[in-house]
């Protein structure tokens, strides 16, 4: 790229350093400004990362994932999500049927299909927990063996609430 003339005569301040920048400077001073604050964004994004996790730790701590602390309002999502393949919980659940330690019922209950459409099948999660709270050794060891647990990004959200300052 060859140099081009200036089109601007103004002067524009970078915040992180308050070092100002000529517009009307060089192109490849211009460019190696591109390259610091593409640098400073990766810091502040890796900084506010650590400070999220941070907040999200303590809110899991309280065992809550939304807290009012001052004038803010902090919530954060679940560490964690469960999901249940329905094709694998439907051939253990079919088993346990078989042998008799389970109701015929409990299938219907447990994975259903959504009206109007017949999309893919759906596990009723309020189902799957009561059979997770079975003394049977068999129902726990069909429930897991359906069972995948993915970790979730966490996210938090700060919102200033009324009365702040």
């Amino acid at each position: 790229m060859t140099e081009s003339p200036p089109t601007t005569t103004d002067l524009v301040v970078i915040p992180v350093t308050g070092e100002a920048i000529d517009l009307n400077g060089p192109t490849t001073d211009l460019a190696r400004t591109i390259e610091q604050i593409r640098g400073y964004l990766d810091g502040l994004i890796d900084v506010r990362r650590h400070v999220a996790d941070e907040l999200a730790a303590r809110l899991d701590t309280a065992n809550s994932r939304t807290e009012q602390v001052g004038d803010y309002l902090i919530k954060t999502n679940a560490p964690t999500q469960e999901d249940y393949s329905p094709a694998v919980l439907r051939a253990e659940l079919e088993e346990l049927i078989t042998a008799g330690t389970l109701d015929a019922v409990v299938l219907d209950r447990v994975i259903t299909t959504p009206e109007p459409k017949p999309p893919e099948p759906r596990v009723d999660k309020r189902e799957i927990n009561k059979l997770k709270r079975s003394t049977d050794p068999a129902v726990l060891r069909a429930v897991a063996t359906a069972r995948t647990i993915t970790p979730n990004t966490r996210t938090i959200t700060v919102t200033r609430t009324e009365g702040a300052a």
